[in-house]
């Protein structure tokens, strides 16, 4: 058991990354099946797609699974659509978190984020991350920073 293992609930500390349109329900559910912390990648989707691929994902597994957004386009209304379906944890990239963050701790609810530079860092600590993933520029697909 490590801290990122009890921070998240999760049996085995592995966080599958967010990858756009690869990262849909069945790659989450299998990594939290799997013991890990599964990331739904929602922000591009529109709140009625974001519901169906929720509720698809739980139907996959019983077990927690983040779902993440992008700080920038403060996207409170998939927040509180999540956390009425239960998802508790976000992940955030991408931009000022602080609305975002809001919303997040408004429903009793953490986040963690990606960022790719100091700044970055500092923004999402003081909107009150648990943890910080960092990326650097040998990551694949869209970085930032």
């Amino acid at each position: 058991m490590t801290e990122l293992s009890k921070l998240f609930g999760v049996d085995v500390p592995l966080v599958q990354g967010p990858m756009g349109e690869i990262s849909g329900p069945k790659l989450v559910a299998a990594v939290a099946n799997a013991g890990g912390l599964g990331v739904l990648p929602l922000w591009a989707e529109s709140g009625e797609r974001a519901r169906a691929m929720i509720e698809t994902t739980q139907s996959e597994t019983p077990r927690s699974f983040a779902v993440n957004l992008r700080s920038d386009l403060i996207q409170v209304d998939h927040v509180a659509l999540a956390a009425d379906l239960g998802v508790s944890t976000f992940h955030l990239f991408w931009g000022d978190p602080s609305k975002t963050a809001v919303a997040v701790r408004e429903r009793k609810c953490e986040f963690f984020s990606t960022i790719g530079d100091v700044e970055s860092a500092k923004r999402h600590i003081d909107a009150g991350a648990c943890c910080l993933v960092a990326q650097g520029t040998e990551a694949g697909g869209a970085r930032f920073g």
